[in-house]
C-alpha cells in the first residue's frame, strides 16, 4: 500500500535540496527591506507589523509550498474568547512574544510554552488584530484609551506609558528616528464621525515625564504632538495639530471634518510620515471624504496631503521604490508618488468591484503587498462582509503602468483583511522544465471566517491570469477554529506563525510525514463514511461504520520513506483494530526520519438519534453575544419557538441560529420558511437573512438521524411586532340603566396586522374623578362594562402594543327606579296640591321595565307612592270638589309653564314634557276644562317640537349606523361602490321618513342589502374553486385521451402494454378529485384483463418473449396494483448494481 509517484520524489528531493542550501546562507540574508539599527544586540527576526519600516510583507524565508507538507507544529492557547485573543507574534532572540490581556508573554519558539509574562501593563490590549513593536531596547504596545505602552524587553517590566488620549487604540505602531532621537506613532479612533488623533511619542526615556504614574505602567510620559484632522479641540488644545481645509467646515451643516485613525498605520521614515484617515462619513458610506497626510515626523505640521479619497483609509502605508500604497474600505486601490521630502504627486487608484453581486464596490482592510510589478491584496465580496461566500477574493493588480489594473483575482471563502505575505524563497527554483528558473513566489494570508486557517497561491512575474485557485495550505484542528484577522510572520526556517480568534497562537512548518490515504473498512466489508475527505493537511477526523460492527480494517498509503504507528503498534498493511464501545479513537503517527504528524481518528458507530441539544438566536457572529431570547426555553422534545426580535436592530442584517444536535452525527439544516432572503450555513450557525428586517421571519431546522431513519422539526419565528397605529371602540356614547344587563364592548386596533390587538380597559368617573365610577370594567378583561349606579363614566381603551394609543366613550347610567323614589320622596306632606307630583310619580313608576319596578318596590317606592295616593283620596273627599279640581287643574298649567318657551325646548325638556302631559291625562274630564287653552296649546306645541327633535336625533344615528356597518377595506372597488349606494339610497329615504318605525325599516333593509355584498376573500374563493375546476377537469380529459389511445378491447395484443402502462401512470398522478372525471377507467381495466389473459395464454404456450423492454412485467395490475410496477423495476436496477459492484472490485484486486 506504500506507493509515491516519481513526481513526488522529485519534489522532495528538490526540497531536501533547497533547504541543505538555505541552511548556508547566514541569518542577515533573510532580511528584506529596511530594518532599524539596534544598539540592544537583540537578533530582530521579525520586530513589527511586516518586518521591516516599508510595511511590506516579504520575506526571504523558505516557507511551506503545499497543503500537503504543511502542519501545524504547535498551537497554545492564551486567553478565553474572541475578546481575549493575543496579538499576532514577533519573533526576537529565537522566541515569540505577544500581548494578551494586560501583559506581554514571551514564548517558547520550538514548543509555544509560555517561558515568561511583563508586569501588569497600564491597559489592556482588547481585540488585538495587530503586533507589537520592538525598537530601542523596548517592546512597544498599542493599550486601550490612546495610549501607548513600553516594556523593557530584557526584564519584561514596565517602563513608562503615554498619556491617555482616549478611544480605541487599533493602529499598528510605527518606528523611526529623526535626528538620532527614536519616535512611536500610532491613532485612535472613536467613532465613524467623531474626531480622532494620530500622535507622537518620543521613545528617550528622559523626555517628557508627567508624573510617576500610579504603580502599574511605569511612569507617565507626555505625547511629542498630536495630530487632529477636524482641529475641533483647539480651543483647549491649542499645541494639537490640524487640517485647516477640514477645521474650515466644522460649521457647515452636514460637515464630516471629524475623522480618526482604525487600522492605519503609518509609514515612517526621518523625513516624513505616510498615513491615511478615515472619511468621516457613517458605516457604508464611503463618499469622496478620505484624507491622505504627510506630516513632519518631529512636530505632526502638515507637509503635504491629498483629498477627496472614497472611503476609510484602513490599511497601514506601504512604501517601495519612491510611491506609497494603500486602500480604502470604499474598495479603492491607491498609489501616491513621494519624493525624499514627503511632498506627493501622480495619484492613482483603482476600483475593485463585485461582479457576481451586483457590480457593487468591495472594501480592502489588507495592507498592500507589493513585488515584482504587482500588488497583492485581499477583498471582500458585496454579499456579506461575514458570509463565507459573500463574493470575497485575493486579487493581483499590475503596478507596472501610469494606471493600475486588475490582472486577476482568486475567490477565497471568507474575507482577507489582514496583510498578506510573500516569501522570495523559491524564485531560482525551476518548476516547469522550461528556460531556467520561474521567479515563482508564495504568497500566504488569513481569512475571516471559520476555520480560520491559512490560505496560499503562488505566481510568477509573467503570470496574467491564476496559476492555481487559492487553497487552503493549513486548517486548524477543531479547537483551534474561529474567525481570523490576523497577519502572518516567519522565521529562518520558514515557519509560519499567526493566532486566530480562537486565541490560539499557532506554528506552521513543513513536514514531510504525512498519509497519501487512509483507508477503513468495517468487518462487514461496508467502507467507512468520513466526516469529511481525507486530506493530508487535516489530521483530526470523524468516521462512521455500522452499529453491529465489531473491527475495523486500517489501510494506509504513505510514501516510500515513510513508517507509521496506530495507537503505539506498528502499522501493517491490512491491520484490524477491534472497536471498544460506540466510539473508538485511533491515533496514527506517521514517521519520516525525525518528523511525525498524527493523524486522530474517531471511529464511532452510526446513530438514529434525531433532536437538538442546544438552540440559541443572535445578531452575533460570536455565540453568547447579542442573544434574542427564545419562548419557551429550549427543551429537546419542545417544537416550536420565538425569538422576539422586535426591538433588536439588526445591523449586520442577519440573524445567527445556534444549534447543537445532541447526536453530533445527526445532519441539521435550515429550512426558509417565511420572509428569507437566504441561509448560509457555517460550522458554528446558520446564517438567516431575511428579505425584510422589519417584519417576522419563520425557518424550520430539521434534525435527520445519522442513519436517515428519523427526523425531527422544529419551527422558529424571529417575531418582528407590528405595533398599533390607532385603536377606536365599537360603540359611540351611550346611555344604560343600572338595571341593564352588562354591555361588552370591543376595541378595534389598526392596523389589521398588528401583532398584539389586546387592550387594556379603565372606567373613571366623568363628573368627578375622585369618586367611584358608575360603571365597573375589568382591565385585562373582554371589555365587559356592568353599571353600578348613576351617573357618567369614561371609559377608555389603551393599546398594550403602543401605550400611547387610546380611545374614549362616554356612557351615562341612568337609576330611572332611583329617579321615581326621589318624585315620590319630593311629595313631602300631602295636600290637594299633590295631585299633579302623585300622578307624575305613578306615571313615571309605570313606565319603568320589570327590572327597574322590583328596584324601586325594593327601595319601597310602591308602598310610599300608594301611600301618598291614600292620603290624597282622603283629603279630595274632604275637599270641595271645585277647588279640587281647579287646583288639579292649576296644577297642569304650573307644569305646562315649567316646560318653558317653544324656542327653548330640547331634548332634556322630555321628562317636564312628560310630566305635564301625565299630569294633564290625569285630570278628570271636568278638570281639562278648567287648564286654560293657551296652557294646553302650549303643551302640544312642546310636545309636537320634541317629536320633531327625536325624530332628528334618530335619523342622525340611523344614517352613521349604517355607514359604520361595513368595513370598506375588505371589499373591492366595485363592491365599494354598491356599498356606498346603498348607504346613501338608505340616508335619502331617512331623510324622508316620518316617524322612528319607518327609520328601522330602513336600517334593517339596508343593512340586509349590505350583507349580500360580497367580500374581496369571498370572490377570490369562487374565483379560485373556478379555477381549480377547469384544471381538474382538464388533467382528466387528458387521461381519458391516453386511454383512448389503448384501443378497443378487441385490439388488446401483448404489445399494448406500453400504452397500458403510460395511461395508467397517468390515471396514478391525478388527484382523486381528478380522477373521479376519468371517463374511461372501466375501459382500462377492462384493457388490463384482457393483457393479462393473454399473457397467461402466452406462457402456457411456452411463448418466452422477452418484453421486459417493453414494460411487461412493470405492467401487471395496471390500475389496480400499480404500485407493483415500482418495486421490480427497483429490484432489477438493485440487481445490476450489486453486479457491477462486485465486478469492478475483481478488477480492483486484480490490479493490485
Amino acid at each position: 500500500m506504500q506507493k509515491i509517484k516519481n513526481g513526488k520524489k522529485r519534489a522532495f528531493s528538490l526540497t531536501i535540496i533547497l533547504a541543505m542550501l538555505l541552511t548556508m546562507i547566514p541569518a542577515q540574508a533573510f532580511a528584506w527591506g529596511t530594518q532599524p539599527e539596534d544598539s540592544h544586540g537583540v537578533d530582530m527576526e521579525w520586530y513589527n507589523l511586516r518586518n521591516n519600516q516599508e510595511n511590506n510583507g516579504v520575506t526571504e524565508s523558505p516557507t511551506p509550498t503545499d497543503d500537503q507538507t504543511a502542519s501545524l507544529k504547535w498551537g497554545v492557547k492564551y486567553g478565553t474568547g474572541w475578546g481575549a485573543a493575543p496579538t499576532p507574534p514577533l519573533i526576537l532572540n529565537s522566541k515569540i512574544y505577544i500581548a494578551q490581556g494586560n501583559k506581554i508573554h514571551e514564548l517558547n519558539k520550538e514548543t509555544g510554552a509560555l517561558i515568561r509574562s511583563s508586569d501588569a501593563m497600564i491597559g489592556n490590549v482588547g481585540y488585538a488584530m495587530n503586533p507589537i513593536i520592538y525598537a530601542d531596547g523596548m517592546l512597544y504596545v498599542q493599550m486601550s484609551n490612546g495610549i501607548i505602552q513600553a516594556v523593557d524587553f530584557e526584564t519584561l517590566k514596565c517602563v513608562w506609558h503615554s498619556e491617555k488620549l482616549g478611544g480605541q487604540t487599533v493602529s499598528p505602531i510605527s518606528y523611526t528616528t529623526v535626528d538620532g532621537k527614536g519616535y512611536v506613532y500610532t491613532g485612535t479612533w472613536s467613532g465613524e464621525n467623531r474626531d480622532g488623533v494620530f500622535f507622537a511619542v518620543s521613545t528617550d526615556i528622559d523626555e517628557g515625564k508627567i508624573s510617576d504614574g500610579d504603580g502599574k505602567g511605569g511612569f507617565e510620559k507626555a505625547v511629542t504632538w498630536q495630530f487632529q484632522p477636524s482641529g475641533s479641540s483647539i480651543d483647549k488644545n491649542p499645541d494639537i495639530k490640524y487640517d485647516p481645509d477640514l477645521h474650515a467646515t466644522l460649521e457647515q451643516e452636514g460637515n464630516v471634518a471629524k475623522r480618526g485613525f482604525y487600522w492605519a498605520g503609518a509609514y515612517a521614515c526621518e523625513n516624513y510620515i505616510a498615513v491615511g484617515s478615515d472619511d468621516g462619513t457613517r458605516e457604508g458610506d464611503y463618499s469622496a471624504n478620505g484624507v491622505f497626510y504627510t506630516l513632519d515626523p518631529k512636530t505632526g505640521d502638515i507637509i503635504d496631503k491629498y483629498s477627496g479619497i472614497k472611503g476609510d483609509i484602513r490599511t497601514s502605508v506601504t512604501y517601495d521604490n519612491g510611491r506609497l500604497y494603500f486602500c480604502t474600505k470604499g474598495g479603492k486601490v491607491c498609489r501616491i508618488d513621494v519624493d525624499e521630502d514627503g511632498y506627493l504627486s501622480n495619484y492613482t487608484e483603482l476600483q475593485l468591484v463585485d461582479d457576481k453581486n451586483g457590480g457593487k464596490n468591495r472594501m480592502i482592510t489588507s495592507t498592500p503587498l507589493v513585488y515584482g510589478g504587482k500588488i497583492y491584496i485581499g477583498a471582500s465580496g458585496a454579499g456579506g462582509q461575514f458570509d463565507p461566500d459573500g463574493g470575497h477574493v485575493f486579487a493581483v493588480i499590475d503596478d507596472t503602468s501610469e494606471e493600475l489594473e486588475l490582472m486577476y483575482d482568486i475567490p477565497i471563502a471568507g474575507y482577507p483583511q489582514a496583510a498578506a505575505l510573500l516569501s522570495t524563497a523559491y524564485e531560482g527554483v525551476d518548476y516547469d522544465g522550461k528556460d531556467g528558473a520561474d521567479g515563482r513566489v508564495y504568497i500566504y494570508f488569513t481569512y475571516n471566517s471559520n476555520p480560520g486557517g491559512i490560505y496560499y497561491i503562488y505566481d510568477t512575474p509573467d503570470a496574467t491570469s491564476p496559476l492555481t485557485s487559492g487553497k487552503e495550505l493549513f486548517v486548524p484542528e477543531s479547537s483551534m477554529r474561529q474567525y481570523c484577522i490576523s497577519t502572518i510572520c516567519a522565521d529562518r526556517d520558514g515557519t509560519l506563525y499567526y493566532k486566530n480568534d480562537s486565541c490560539y497562537v499557532m506554528a506552521v512548518e513543513t513536514n514531510n510525514a504525512y498519509a497519501e490515504d487512509i483507508k477503513i473498512t468495517a468487518d462487514d466489508g461496508t467502507e467507512a463514511t468520513w466526516n469529511t475527505a481525507f486530506d493530508q493537511k487535516n489530521t483530526e477526523y470523524e468516521v462512521k461504520v455500522p452499529a453491529a460492527a465489531s473491527s475495523i480494517t486500517l489501510n494506509l498509503t504513505l510514501p516510500d520513506d515513510a513508517t507509521a504507528e496506530v495507537n503505539g503498534t506498528a502499522y501493517t498493511d491490512g491491520m484490524r483494530v477491534e472497536l471498544t464501545g460506540e466510539s473508538t479513537s485511533l491515533e496514527v503517527a506517521v514517521k519520516v526520519g525525525e518528523q511525525t504528524k498524527t493523524y486522530t481518528i474517531d471511529v464511532k458507530k452510526i446513530s438514529t438519534v434525531a433532536t437538538l441539544s442546544s438552540l440559541k438566536v443572535s445578531n452575533s457572529n460570536t455565540i453568547n453575544m447579542n442573544i434574542i431570547d427564545i419562548d419557551p426555553s429550549f427543551s429537546s422534545d419542545v417544537t416550536s419557538y420565538v425569538a422576539d426580535a422586535t426591538d433588536v436592530t439588526l445591523w449586520p442584517d442577519f440573524y445567527r441560529v445556534w444549534t447543537k444536535a445532541t447526536d453530533t452525527s445527526s445532519k441539521v439544516e435550515v429550512i426558509e420558511i417565511e420572509n428569507v432572503k437566504k441561509i448560509t450555513t457555517t460550522t458554528n450557525y446558520f446564517g438567516v437573512y431575511p428579505e425584510d428586517v422589519d417584519k417576522t421571519c419563520k425557518v424550520q431546522i430539521k434534525v435527520t438521524s445519522e442513519n436517515g431513519d428519523a427526523s425531527t422539526t422544529y419551527d422558529l419565528t424571529m417575531l418582528k411586532r407590528v405595533k398599533a397605529t390607532g385603536i377606536t371602540i365599537d360603540q359611540k356614547d351611550f346611555t344604560m340603566d343600572v338595571t341593564d344587563d352588562p354591555v361588552v364592548l370591543s376595541a378595534t386596533v389598526a392596523p389589521e396586522d398588528t401583532t398584539d390587538k389586546t387592550v387594556k380597559w379603565y372606567s373613571l368617573n366623568a363628573e368627578d374623578s375622585q369618586k367611584e365610577s358608575p360603571v365597573t370594567i375589568e382591565e385585562d378583561g373582554d371589555g365587559t362594562l356592568t353599571p353600578v349606579s348613576s351617573g357618567k363614566a369614561t371609559i377608555t381603551a389603551i393599546s398594550n402594543s403602543a401605550t400611547s394609543l387610546s380611545a374614549k366613550i362616554t356612557v351615562t347610567v341612568t337609576d330611572k327606579a332611583k329617579d321615581v323614589k326621589d318624585k315620590v320622596d319630593s311629595l313631602g306632606d300631602i295636600t290637594l296640591d299633590s295631585k299633579a307630583d302623585i300622578d307624575a310619580a305613578k306615571a313615571a313608576y309605570d313606565a319603568l321595565s320589570d327590572k327597574q319596578k322590583v328596584r324601586a318596590d325594593n327601595m319601597g317606592v310602591k308602598t310610599s307612592l300608594d301611600a301618598a295616593q291614600d292620603k290624597y283620596d282622603e283629603l279630595k273627599e274632604q275637599a270641595d270638589k271645585d277647588a279640587a279640581d281647579k287646583a288639579a287643574a292649576d296644577a297642569v298649567s304650573a307644569k305646562i309653564d315649567a316646560i318653558g318657551a317653544s324656542e327653548d325646548i330640547t331634548l332634556d325638556s322630555k321628562t317636564a314634557i312628560d310630566d305635564a302631559r301625565a299630569a294633564y291625562e290625569g285630570l278628570t274630564e271636568e278638570q281639562k276644562t278648567l287648564v286654560d287653552k293657551d296652557k294646553l296649546k302650549a303643551l302640544e306645541n312642546a310636545e309636537k317640537k320634541l317629536a320633531e327633535l327625536e325624530l332628528t336625533k334618530a335619523k342622525e344615528d340611523a344614517k352613521a349606523d349604517i355607514s359604520s356597518y361595513k368595513n370598506m377595506d375588505d371589499y373591492r372597488d366595485q363592491q365599494k361602490q354598491e356599498l356606498a349606494n346603498i348607504i346613501a339610497e338608505a340616508g335619502e329615504a331617512i331623510d324622508k321618513a316620518d316617524d322612528k318605525e319607518a327609520i328601522e325599516e330602513i336600517i334593517t333593509s339596508a343593512k340586509d342589502e349590505m350583507d349580500k355584498v360580497k367580500t374581496d376573500d369571498q370572490l377570490t374563493e369562487e374565483e379560485e374553486q373556478a379555477a381549480k375546476a377547469e384544471a381538474d377537469k382538464k388533467a382528466a380529459e387528458e387521461v381519458d385521451a391516453l386511454i383512448d389511445a389503448v384501443g378497443s378491447l378487441d385490439d388488446i395484443t401483448l404489445d399494448s402494454i406500453e400504452a397500458i402502462n403510460k395511461a395508467t401512470d397517468a390515471y396514478n398522478k391525478l388527484t382523486d378529485d381528478q380522477k373521479r372525471l376519468v371517463q374511461g377507467l372501466d375501459k382500462l381495466n377492462a384493457a388490463v384483463d384482457k393483457y393479462e389473459s393473454l399473457k397467461a395464454d402466452s406462457d402456457k404456450k411456452g411463448d418466452n418473449t422477452d418484453n421486459t423492454a417493453k414494460g411487461e412485467d412493470a405492467s401487471q395490475g395496471a390500475v389496480k396494483t400499480a404500485d407493483e410496477s415500482g418495486i421490480l423495476s427497483w429490484v432489477i436496477l438493485l440487481g445490476a448494481a450489486v453486479l457491477g459492484f462486485f465486478g469492478l472490485r475483481r478488477k480492483y484486486n486484480a490490479d493490485k
